[in-house]
């Protein structure tokens, strides 16, 4: 149902900091100082970026801090720069857009993303608030009410997959919010290095003696999935691997004619007399009906076939036998996130602004040595 220009921005949470027992607080900024023979407000001054020191010293504080695991509370350094001490997490979303269930992350995966949000500024003693901007094609929707109003200091966004969207196009003009996409390319961002998690599947399974491996994966125009298919195509020269021109499929998403698409597709690999051993499948919906498809023909998981998915192991946990899947690590990229921002909001350099993550293999009970023949 579309929004309409009243309540186009849903609902905002807002939360405070609570103590986090498992934040290690051993080593503090005078422990630093008296390492590095300095005052602690030299320390202060070399760590912000502000202070009129030598970069020598600077880079002398900087090497002695991070080998004692020393990081300074973000929240205080908002407060001391007189900021709002808030940083944003905006969920974009467009009515008028379908992607598939591996590309659709901005609301389905919402629970995950807010998590690992809301732990991360925990961990450094900072206050959060939560937006969820939809556009559609009424006026002023897809504007974030937060931004508009001055209430954050930094945004990380998730889901603007458009960079022409509405709050894309806000959050350029009002440039005084440092802003950072999440798991979506922009000038600052940080990505799920989904063509290294592929590589890492194919290597997997090459090492269990498979050879001949199918895959799937949805619209190219979509960032991780134009990465799974590089990353499988490096993946077969690397490692020897046989992938035919029909063991590999693009879908549109798992709804409609394109699931009774998949269906057929998955029913004919399966059929044939001379089929993989092993698939990848671009999203955990297509992982379900290979099982299920499987199952009705009496092949056996993992034994005849193995099983590998894009996507996310609790939302897959629900399918049978447990899908091993290629899984973004969430926790790491949302800790990039607000590094590369606190750099930005204490308008220090951004070594690095596009950050890239390698997802990781969870369990799972659908792969196994390759069938002998």
């Amino acid at each position: 149902m579309k929004n309409d220009s009243a309540n186009s921005t849903a609902s905002v949470l807002q939360t405070a900091p609570t103590r986090q027992k498992t934040r290690n607080t051993s080593v503090s900024i005078k422990d630093v100082a008296r390492k590095a023979k300095v005052a602690p407000s030299t320390v202060s001054a070399a760590l912000s970026g502000n202070g009129r020191i030598s970069n020598s010293l600077r880079d002398k504080v900087t090497k002695i801090a991070a080998e004692m695991n020393y990081r300074p509370r973000m929240a205080a350094q908002l407060l001391r720069a007189n900021n709002t001490g808030y940083i944003g997490l905006l969920f974009a979303g467009d009515n008028s857009r379908h992607t598939d269930d591996a590309g659709n992350a901005t609301f389905d995966y919402a629970g995950w993303y807010t998590t690992h949000f809301l732990s991360a500024c925990q961990a450094e003693g900072l206050r959060s608030q939560i937006e969820f901007v939809m556009e559609d094609d009424q006026p002023n929707t897809g504007i974030s009410q937060l931004v508009h109003g001055g209430m954050l200091d930094g945004v990380i966004v998730v889901g603007m997959n458009n960079p022409d969207c509405r709050l894309a196009q806000q959050l350029r003009e009002q440039n005084n919010i440092p802003w950072i996409t999440f798991d979506e390319p922009s000038e600052h961002c940080v990505l799920s290095a989904a063509d290294m998690g592929i590589e890492q599947a194919v290597q997997h399974l090459a090492a269990l003696g498979h050879r001949k491996i199918a895959m799937t994966h949805g619209p190219l125009n979509c960032e991780i999935h134009n990465e799974v298919k590089q990353g499988f195509g490096r993946a077969l020269n690397r490692f020897g691997i046989e992938c035919r021109e029909s063991w590999s499929a693009q879908f549109a998403n798992a709804t409609g004619e394109n699931k009774t698409k998949q269906l057929q597709w998955i029913t004919q690999l399966l059929n044939g007399k001379d089929r993989p051993t092993a698939i990848i499948c671009g999203g955990s919906a297509t992982a379900g009906m290979v099982l299920h498809l499987a199952t009705e023909m009496d092949i056996s998981i993992p034994r005849d076939l193995s099983v590998i998915a894009v996507g996310y192991s609790q939302l897959a946990s629900v399918l049978h036998p447990r899908p091993v899947m290629i899984e973004a690590d969430f926790a790491a990229m949302m800790r990039l996130a607000l590094d590369n921002l606190r750099a930005r909001i204490a308008d220090r350099p951004v070594n690095e602004p596009v950050q890239r993550v390698m997802p990781h293999l969870t369990n799972g009970d659908t792969v196994a040595l390759a069938p002998t023949a």
